[in-house]
């Protein structure tokens, strides 16, 4: 059975009771002091390359275009998946390239996937590896595009 209650009818409710609210008078906003320290940024994987190249003494646009195109500066990427390694400990087995300078187990077996997605630690050692531009065009395929060798 449905009630409809008409415009006139009055409904008898009780309503808990609410303080009314408090207000606190702001005389003066304090200011923050120019002492506190910034949060430390951390550097772009392009910035690490600029820096740790200059570091290294290597050329700069040749360690930014080698990490750009292997791996768009992506810390974390991987690549070459189809590489069965040639030689060394891991002949014959299935490798991939990781990181910023897309390092393999086959040519750098001592190199730990930990490291190798550690973009500071595989910037340094990548760009190591570009130290003269007959080790970079022997490491790095992308080195050799860029001085225009094999391609």
């Amino acid at each position: 059975m449905l009630s409809i209650l008409s415009p006139n009818t009055t409904v008898a409710m009780e309503l808990p009771q609410i303080d009314p609210p408090q207000f606190i008078e702001v005389k003066e906003v304090p200011q923050l002091s120019e002492s506190i320290p910034a949060v430390a940024e951390v550097p772009t994987v392009r910035e690490l390359v600029v820096k740790i190249a200059k570091e290294e003494g290597v050329n700069v646009a040749v360690a930014l275009y080698v990490a750009e195109h292997e791996s768009n500066f992506n810390e974390k990427a991987v690549g070459d998946m189809h590489i069965i390694c040639p030689s060394g400990p891991y002949v014959g087995t299935k490798v991939y390239a990781r990181g910023v300078f897309q390092l393999t187990r086959c040519y750098h077996p001592n190199v730990t996937d930990k490291q190798a997605f550690n973009a500071e630690f595989n910037v340094r050692y990548g760009i190591r590896l570009m130290k003269s531009t007959a080790s970079c065009m022997k490491e790095f395929t992308t080195c050799r595009k860029y001085y225009g060798v094999g391609i």
